[in-house]
């Protein structure tokens, strides 16, 4: 049998849980279910929108059969381990992209864990704190801390100040215990004022105990605080701390002691399984003859004032292809901090004067260490095109994009405080897959001598495989996933002419369903903003006098006085009708029904 039922709420629309529960008597209702999800079922449950003849789903790597690619030469993706790999000619390049955050990379935030002169007191109303090491912790080593408190008729508050990522909750954590037991302390969170603070008071036993506390707050100006007023309840006690700990998160990692000064890494950031989606790209050159081998006199290695050299040593260590190609480079800028004061490596080459351009980049840490530092433009000595990143014992991809002022263009890699500060003394890193092109940041293309242009992707479904297209009625639903905002079309419907077309692009930060009929544009329907590197879904529907759009659950847009082309013979996936202005993004689904819809 097949149920028929009307749509209730957007196509378009993501699921919410209330939904899977609300209908039957407060049960589980099959009807609450997004229609994307239940095409294949033998009885469709989804009114007018059942048996759709097209279903472009990356995860059933079958169903892209009926796609014709083109595409010659040297192209990247990334596969189900997360590497990255190359793909063969002429095929569909289906990208595992990373699947969603679960945890975030983590810090210990506390710079320095043994109390010395990073800590600061404030003391009111005759009060007083004397903090001494050498006792026994936790850990069985002499590195515990004795903390000897007259309250007085005020307190003292003991804080480290950090920049935290405001509006996410952060956990603190350290080790206690009471010389008697009973003694309390508040462990808090610092305000931005001297005095204001939020946390929790605590009792201390007579035994080593690690305490947590996990707040959220507004401000990137927080510290650790240990809050010892009367207004608290503290009176004169002794009581012994070790392995204080800031961290971003619900819980508390195990303790890492950190004497850098700095925000020390703890540990990487988790994600939910890899989701495969076909990426579609313009064609793109990097112009750097020499991506992987670092140690090439094409790259400059240069030191200045109380930096040095860069050492490099190449094949050092696993790319993030999977191959020892890996090289590794110690910088070393010294203790200065002026622009003058440099250690980098770079390498340039010529493009036309007020290009713009993107250099990017594959960096690791070598160590268990996190390191502040730098890439830019080669000769932007404004300081425009610059970013401060955190180098991590992940691999990540760094990239910088804006126009230059000369007809001389590169990357720079290293620690320079050029328009940013705070940077790593020294740093200890893995270098590979370095890229520069003209326009917006796309997949690796490796070189070894010389530069590599990757061709566009060229995806048509056409002939035989195009029966599945009503021109008279159908609806369209599309899953996508953009980098940029500029004129790209997530799929077109044509004759091969901008004469017949029926497409979904984008128009600067919006979505658009536009339609030509015969040279005569029948309609042109916006939706709201787009969100740029994650996934928007976007339906269109059309028959005589009645085509509509949505996205994202939006309302409905429409046009009551339209027709759609009668002679269109293909789809182009990711391309308009004369296979340009490629989408440089992903789709993760792509479905159509032969049918109109009254509902998106």
């Amino acid at each position: 049998m097949s149920l028929t039922r009307p749509l209730t709420r957007p196509l378009t629309r993501a699921l919410s849980q209330s939904e899977l529960t609300q209908k039957l008597g407060g049960g589980f209702s099959i009807f609450a279910l997004n229609p994307y999800l239940l095409f294949d079922a033998r009885d469709s449950m989804v009114g007018t929108l059942e048996n759709p003849t097209l279903d472009l789903n990356p995860a059933l790597p079958e169903t892209l059969d009926v796609i014709t690619a083109t595409r010659a030469g040297t192209a990247t993706y990334t596969d189900v381990n997360g590497n990255i790999a190359s793909a063969s000619p002429n095929t569909v390049r289906v990208d595992q992209t990373q699947g969603a955050e679960l945890t975030p990379t983590k810090f210990q935030l506390v710079t320095n864990t043994e109390f010395n002169t990073v800590w600061s007191k404030y003391v009111f109303g005759g009060a007083s704190l004397d903090v001494t090491s050498g006792y026994v912790s936790p850990t069985g080593d002499n590195d515990a801390f004795k903390f000897d408190l007259d309250v007085g008729t005020g307190g003292v508050l003991f804080t480290q100040n950090a920049t935290i990522n405001p509006l996410n909750a952060q956990t603190l954590s350290v080790y206690m215990k009471g010389e008697n037991g009973g003694e309390k302390v508040k462990l808090a969170l610092r305000n931005t004022s001297s005095t204001g603070a939020s946390g929790d008071i605590i009792t201390l036993t007579s035994e080593w105990e690690r305490y947590t506390v996990t707040l959220t707050t507004s401000s990137a100006n927080r510290g650790f605080q240990f809050r010892l007023t009367t207004s608290e309840g503290v009176s004169d006690q002794v009581f012994y701390v070790y392995g204080p700990q800031l961290e971003e998160g619900t819980t508390a990692s195990s303790f890492v002691a950190n004497t850098t000064g700095s925000p020390k890494f703890i540990t990487g950031a988790t994600f939910g399984p890899r989701v495969p989606m076909i990426l579609v790209e313009p064609s793109s050159e990097n112009l750097l003859p020499y991506s992987e081998d670092i140690s090439n006199s094409a790259w400059s290695k240069f030191g200045a004032g109380t930096g040095v050299v860069p050492t490099v040593t190449p094949d050092f260590g696993t790319s993030p292809d999977g191959t020892l190609s890996a090289s590794r480079v110690q910088f070393n800028k010294g203790s200065g901090t002026s622009v003058g004061d440099q250690s980098v490596i770079f390498d340039s080459v010529q493009t036309s004067s007020g290009a713009t351009t993107s250099k990017s980049v594959y960096l690791k840490s070598n160590t268990t260490e996190a390191y502040e530092m730098v890439i830019y433009e080669v000769t932007d000595a404004s300081g425009t095109n610059v970013k401060k990143i955190t180098v991590t014992p992940d691999w990540q991809r760094f990239h910088v994009y804006g126009a230059i002022a000369s007809t001389t263009t590169g990357i720079s890699i290293g620690l320079r405080e050029i328009s940013v500060s705070g940077l790593s003394n020294t740093a200890d890193v893995l270098v590979w897959g370095a890229q520069v092109e003209a326009g917006s940041l796309t997949s690796y293309i490796p070189t070894s001598g010389s530069t590599v242009t990757r061709a566009a992707d060229d995806l048509v479904i056409s002939g035989s495989d195009f029966d599945f297209y009503n021109t008279s009625e159908g609806t369209f639903y599309v899953e996508a996933v953009p980098r940029i905002t500029t004129n790209e079309r997530y799929f077109t419907v044509t004759d091969g002419s901008t004469q017949n077309r029926v497409m979904i692009y984008q128009n600067g930060t919006y979505s658009n369903f536009y339609v030509n009929n015969s040279g005569s544009v029948q309609a042109t329907l916006g939706n709201p903003a787009i969100s740029l590197n994650n996934i928007n879904r976007v339906s269109a529907s059309y028959k005589l006098n009645d085509f509509k759009t949505s996205a994202d659950g939006s309302s409905e847009n429409t046009d009551t006085n339209a027709t759609p082309p009668t002679s269109v013979d293909r789809l182009n996936i990711g391309s308009s009708a004369l296979l340009g202005n490629q989408l440089n993004g992903h789709i993760k689904r792509l479905i159509y029904w032969p049918y109109h819809s009254d509902s998106l």
